[in-house]
């Protein structure tokens, strides 16, 4: 036990100077930069997005606007059904619509708005209303 001491006592000391001596060699340079740092944590092949400095006293310029066009899609008959009523339709992405509704469907970003005409076995008639783009 006493022996077991006696060389812990010895080599403390020299593993203190070790580890000052590596820690004195370590330069800036060898450090690891933002972009090297990892989280042990992040899937594999994840790299982090490096922070833009902004300086606050640039005003930012303002967003693009980009112009928007339209491109209205054609609503789908999937069956026509009668009713006491009249008809109604089924309209695929849409679902059962009769005379005069005004259905919405959002495609391609935008949400597109159609007044239901006339429903009659053959198909029916549908006029576009508007389109309002997503944001």
């Amino acid at each position: 036990m006493k022996f077991r001491m006696m060389i812990l006592c010895c080599l403390l000391p020299c593993m203190m100077i070790a580890a000052e001596d590596t820690r004195e060699s370590m330069k800036a340079e060898d450090l690891p930069t933002f972009e090297q740092l990892r989280d042990p944590f992040w899937p594999i092949g994840y790299t982090r997005k490096i922070p833009v400095k902004v300086d606050p006293t640039k005003p930012t310029p303002p967003p693009e606007v980009k112009a928007f066009t339209p491109n209205w899609p054609k609503l789908k008959l999937k069956a026509v059904t009668s009713s006491p009523k009249g008809y109604i339709a089924i309209i695929d992405k849409v679902g059962l619509v009769v005379e005069g509704q005004v259905v919405r469907l959002k495609a391609g970003g935008a949400i597109y708005s159609w007044r239901i005409g006339k429903i009659s076995k053959k198909g029916f008639s549908c006029k576009e209303l508007d389109v309002k783009p997503v944001k």
